[in-house]
């Protein structure tokens, strides 16, 4: 049997979104040193969660996979780190909006 050490975080977002970003990447770096291999995120951890309410603003913060800044840095954050990072982003794919 293989064992893996898990972290799940929770942290206070906001409308800041590179700050929201900075906060998480250094939950990120303190549950890999202390040994966790696969660190989960909260859902939609750029900005407050806004799921709840159906506008159509929150659509302008939806950004296809394809060069997506936030999965590029988070993917070399893992890379660093040798670390699994899931993340959940607001995806846009033509028309569509997801949360993935």
């Amino acid at each position: 049997m293989r064992l893996l050490t898990l972290a799940a975080t929770q942290m206070r977002c906001d409308w800041d979104i590179p700050g929201n970003i900075a906060r998480a990447e250094r939950l990120v770096r303190e549950a890999a040193s202390q040994g966790a291999k696969l660190i989960l995120l909260q859902e939609l951890f750029e900005t407050p969660y806004f799921c709840q309410d159906q506008l159509h603003e929150f659509l302008d913060l939806a950004a296809p996979v394809e060069g997506n800044k936030l999965i590029a840095h988070f993917a070399a954050l893992a890379a660093e780190l040798g670390v699994v990072l899931p993340l959940s982003f607001f995806e846009r794919a033509g028309p569509a909006a997801y949360n993935s």
